[in-house]
């Protein structure tokens, strides 16, 4: 499932804390309409660290995270390590490790090796095709990263009911790799097309939020948010097929808050997808054709479409 990430200001977690360490545990669970689901749980503790009396440094802390999650066709174990040495300002560094399987007529292609065919088939053209295959559990998804955070409320500098408009942006490295893939070969992680290769990526997000007044009965904030992410494996040709131009994903959120221990955040998403020149599946066999013998169409090499509606269900445990 592509991952749904919303800054920490949209779910209501940035509080201020006390002198003591505290933790947390919630569940929540994700359904969109592609379809798709994810149950998730988070367990975390924060320190309070390089504390001062200035507004700017009253709340700083260290932040442990372990985080895991299942879905229809993969399961995940992540650790996610947060420096908030200033108001304004987190430090983030992280790893995880994840597999997959397939789900025969429902998600076939879900994880393992995309192979393309070794020529085009004999009905003609020069696209080969692609198969995506792995046995369950077979190989590991492990991945590391380092990051920062930048954020700013207004409500911090005008106080008042009104006036908590919100902005925040984190900029990613992370390495990623399959255990079975050789270098240059590409792989499939919970049915993302099977674009994947070992290697470095760069990984973006801006949110602009809204935190309404209390008075509000239950929509606490609602939210815009785009997320970028860009490939650095340099590929052999990869600029004909669009492997330099960036995957996005721009959401639309509102959050609502139940009770002090329920919440729901509902999601309208779209996609930046690219524009080709040629089928991305063969009419004659119903194949996908192999992605790297796709060409982007000149000109206008991406668009912007609907990609998913979404709901996030969170309950805090403790």
């Amino acid at each position: 499932m592509k991952r749904l990430i919303f800054a920490v200001l949209l779910c209501g977690a940035a509080v201020s804390l006390s002198a003591e360490i505290t933790s947390a545990n919630t569940l929540s669970l994700t359904v969109s309409s592609l379809p798709e689901a994810k149950l998730d749980n988070t367990q975390s503790w924060t320190f309070p660290v390089l504390r001062g009396d200035h507004f700017l440094l009253r709340d700083n802390n260290f932040k442990l995270a372990l985080d895991f999650y299942v879905t229809p066709v993969s399961v995940f174990e992540g650790i996610d390590l947060t420096l908030t040495p200033a108001a304004f300002v987190q430090i983030r560094a992280g790893g995880s490790a994840a597999s997959g399987w397939n789900v025969p007529g429902l998600a076939p292609g879900a994880w393992g090796i995309n192979t393309a065919s070794a020529s085009a088939p004999p009905s003609g053209g020069t696209a080969r095709t692609g198969l995506i295959d792995g046995a369950p559990f077979e190989a590991l998804i492990w991945k590391v990263y380092g990051g920062a955070v930048l954020q700013f409320d207004l409500g911090a500098v005008i106080p008042g009911d009104w006036t908590h408009i919100q902005f925040q942006t984190y900029q990613q490295f992370f390495y990623r790799a399959n255990t079975l893939a050789a270098g240059g070969e590409p792989w499939a992680f919970e049915n993302d097309g099977g674009e994947n290769q070992n290697g470095f990526k760069y990984y973006s997000t801006y949110t602009l939020a809204y935190q309404l007044p209390a008075l509000s009965p239950v929509l606490r904030t609602i939210a815009v948010q785009a997320e970028l992410e860009w490939k650095l494996y340099n590929t052999p040709g990869g600029a004909a097929f669009g492997d330099t131009l960036p995957w996005g994903i721009f959401s639309g959120l509102a959050h609502f808050v139940i009770t002090d221990r329920f919440s729901i955040a509902a999601i309208a998403q779209l996609s930046l997808d690219r524009n080709f020149t040629n089928w991305r599946r063969r009419i004659d066999e119903g194949s996908a054709v192999f992605y790297q013998d796709r060409t982007v169409l000149d000109g206008k090499p991406l668009s912007l479409n609907f990609y998913r509606f979404a709901a996030l269900f969170s309950v805090k445990l403790r």
